[in-house]
């Protein structure tokens, strides 16, 4: 028995050809996972169906195909399209609608095809037989046939679904059909009608994979360019042109490029300007046409200042003329536009009592101290303002930051209310949590009376943003990194940390922008426990020199898993079938090639055959990893997995490792397993290992001897005896 380089399965197919100095290569990718879902079984998975049904009736059907991209680079595609199969033969005039699931639609992603229904399908509208939430999906075609056949395949284009993933899934679904049709599964008993995505990668001389990301926005002034290199700089030098710029005819045009062997560009302008769009293009050396020309990308810097969102905003007023016309009417965005033109409705805005004509203010709260650069006020504008005169003209403006003690900032007329005339009041930096406007005078009319119709507050970003891990998330590894994005003044970053939130220490202070982070390693967080932190950024030669972020919290798992082979598949992505992690006695043979240990172990199945992993006989998730042992007469059968990184299995307080084993009525032979080479053997029942029902082997790791802070190792094995066992949920405790 051997491993084999999977020809029609996915990735593994690249077939690089040499056209002048430019190479390509055509992938294949076959789904991850598919699933049918039922109107009439709206909450019930249809795993156990072999084929993808699609029907738009009172019975309607809709069915999910996924695949998983990893591995391919999507920035430098030419050309991807997505071929489903008839599963049976169906006359007549035939039509179905393949639509994708869109890629900021996170809806249950990790869906497994045991766990998918009508209900939780991914952009599903649970009400329609036919159509789709529109939000959430895209429809990629329409396909038309007559009398297709059982083998029938209908290829559409996918190029520009696959430009647009971020995330290394996509999902497709078949709908909207005018019959009853089946199509193929991914795990069709015929490899060639299974699902698949053809996709041509375009030649990769040119640079790719850029950071910041093509048309990304909010970058920090003094970023540093960087990129992934053309195939064939080698030992070129120099490797790299860049042009770089605010104009994107001169960076297309190649006006001023510089030249360097570093794939990272600092840009000598920075800091650059706020909220500016910027262009580059990186042109890559070749020693055959001597430069490939790169695509232009652009992103944006970051706005000196942010608005503060109406959500964190709570206004007040001294009096309302009536209802309706509520002050948070003024912070909420209630009678704006998209061009943000205010409508001439009351009831959008705040207007004052008619009692309250030399005195009216209206006051504002937000979450927490902010250092305020700006405020814009849209006036009242109702339609009758020209007989109650109801904007304001003459302001006074006070701040506060305990809403007792308040300062005057000074007295700034509004413009008077035109339909898109807004008034900028520069605030210049002012620390506060409440401000207050008080009307001193109005634009005229019989009565007086004052409104306002929006008011936009913006402030620079001193305080710590983007915090992560975000709030109350649980299940998190003991050796999570704290992160956020700096604030703009800090100098240093301290970090308080502790179990009780009120009562937080200094762990320890750090450096960067605009990112930072901290390990919490040295913190020794144990298992299951809820933990508190703050950032507080420092700069003592700012007033005020300090600026604390809210208190965070997360809770640690229970658990650390070692492998619970969730992970593992046969899409074709490098190293992403099991045999390439767990090293059996045959090894692999792409896409490099491995010797295997000699063993009798054959870990996963067959790639030629299908799925390589075990999807009905599971511990837990969806699938579990099969051991066939005692192959080629062999008395010993091991599979070993080499970790990446040295494990520390006494961190956090673990104490056991459990593994959960599932044995074939005719098994026999003996389980064990090494940690470190260090031979553990199994102490329970020896009828176990053919029990036909999980068992859980629960090892407690002060009885094993060896360096436990440094695992570099675990192997599986089997000895004196064949047969097959399924291991699932290898998981410390």
């Amino acid at each position: 028995m051997s491993k084999k380089s999977p020809l029609s399965i996915s990735l593994a197919l690249m077939l690089s050809l040499i056209l002048g100095s430019a190479a390509w290569a055509q992938v294949y990718i076959t789904a991850s996972s598919s699933c049918r879902t039922e109107i009439q079984n709206a909450d019930t998975n249809r795993s156990d169906s072999s084929k993808l049904s699609v029907r738009a009736d009172e019975k309607s059907a809709k069915s999910w195909i996924k695949f998983d991209l990893d591995g391919l680079d999507v920035t430098s595609l030419k050309s991807a399209t997505l071929t489903v199969t008839l599963h049976e033969g169906k006359s007549g005039d035939r039509n179905f609608d393949i639509s994708a699931v869109n890629d900021d639609c996170t809806d249950n992603i990790d869906w497994a095809e045991r766990e998918i229904t009508w209900n939780n399908a991914p952009g599903n509208d649970t009400e329609s037989y036919t159509d789709l939430d529109a939000s959430k999906t895209t429809l990629v075609a329409t396909v038309e046939f007559t009398d297709g056949e059982a083998g029938d395949a209908f290829t559409v284009d996918i190029l520009e679904i696959l430009e647009s993933d971020s995330d290394g899934i996509v999902q497709f679904v078949l709908h909207n059909s005018n019959g009853l049709m089946n199509f193929a599964t991914h795990d069709h008993s015929e490899t060639d009608y299974q699902p698949y995505i053809t996709a041509e990668v375009g030649a990769r001389s040119q640079a790719r994979k850029p950071y910041p990301t093509n048309d990304s926005t909010d970058i920090y002034q003094s970023t540093t360019l960087g990129w992934t290199p053309g195939a064939f700089v080698g030992s070129l030098s120099p490797k790299h042109q860049i042009f770089f710029g605010t104009d994107f005819n001169d960076v297309n045009d190649a006006v001023d490029g510089v030249t360097q062997d570093s794939n990272e560009y600092s840009i000598p302008e920075a800091p650059l300007a706020f909220n500016t769009t910027y262009y580059w293009r990186v042109d890559e050396a070749n020693s055959t046409t001597g430069w490939d020309r790169g695509s232009v990308w652009a992103f944006t810097t970051e706005p000196f200042a942010y608005a503060i969102s109406g959500d964190v905003i709570a206004a007040t007023a001294s009096t309302v003329s009536g209802e309706g016309v509520d002050p948070q009417n003024t912070c909420n965005g209630v009678g704006l536009d998209d061009n943000d033109v205010h409508s001439k409705t009351t009831t959008e805005m705040w207007v004052s009592d008619l009692q309250d004509p030399n005195t009216a203010w209206i006051s504002y709260a937000f979450d927490q101290p902010y250092k305020l650069a700006q405020m814009m006020v849209w006036n009242g504008n109702q339609d009758s303002e020209v007989w109650i005169g109801a904007g304001i003209k003459d302001a006074l403006i006070e701040y506060s930051l305990n809403g007792s003690d308040w300062i005057t900032w000074g007295i700034t007329q509004f413009t008077k209310a035109t339909d898109e005339q807004i008034t900028e009041v520069d605030l210049g930096g002012i620390m506060a949590q409440q401000l207050r406007i008080t009307a001193q005078s109005n634009w005229g009319g019989l009565i007086s009376q004052y409104s306002l119709s929006e008011v936009r507050f913006f402030n620079t970003p001193v305080l710590p943003r983007e915090l992560s891990p975000a709030q109350d998330s649980n299940e998190l590894d003991p050796s999570v990194t704290l992160k956020w994005r700096a604030g703009r003044e800090a100098v240093t970053h301290e970090v308080y940390f502790g179990s009780n939130a009120d009562d937080l220490t200094l762990a320890g202070t750090v450096t960067g922008v605009p990112y930072a982070s901290y390990s919490t390693d040295e913190l020794d967080l144990q298992l299951g426990q809820t933990y508190a932190w703050q950032i507080v950024e420092v700069n003592e030669d700012a007033v005020p020199s300090s600026w604390a972020s809210e208190v965070m919290s997360f809770t640690v798992a229970d658990q650390v898993v070692v492998d619970d082979f969730e992970s593992y598949n046969n899409n074709g992505a490098t190293y992403s079938q099991i045999y390439q992690t767990w090293i059996d006695g045959y090894g692999f043979t792409y896409p490099e090639e491995v010797a295997g240990n000699g063993s009798g172990a054959y870990i996963g199945y067959d790639p030629g055959d299908g799925d390589i992993m075990e999807k009905t006989i599971v511990h837990g998730g969806s699938q579990s990893a099969p051991l066939s042992y005692g192959n080629d007469d062999e008395d010993v059968s091991e599979a070993t997995r080499t970790f990446d990184k040295t494990q520390d299995w006494t961190r956090a307080g673990i104490s056991t490792l459990s593994i959960a084993f599932y044995g074939e009525a005719d098994n026999d032979g003996d389980l064990y397993i090494k940690i470190n080479n260090r031979k553990v053997s199994y102490n329970g029942d020896a009828a176990d290992i053919s029990a036909g029902e999980w068992k859980v082997w629960e090892i407690d790791l002060s009885t094993v001897n060896t360096d436990l802070d440094e695992v570099e190792s675990m192997t599986l094995g089997m000895e004196d005896g064949e047969g097959l066992i399924y291991i699932d949920d290898i998981i410390l405790y």
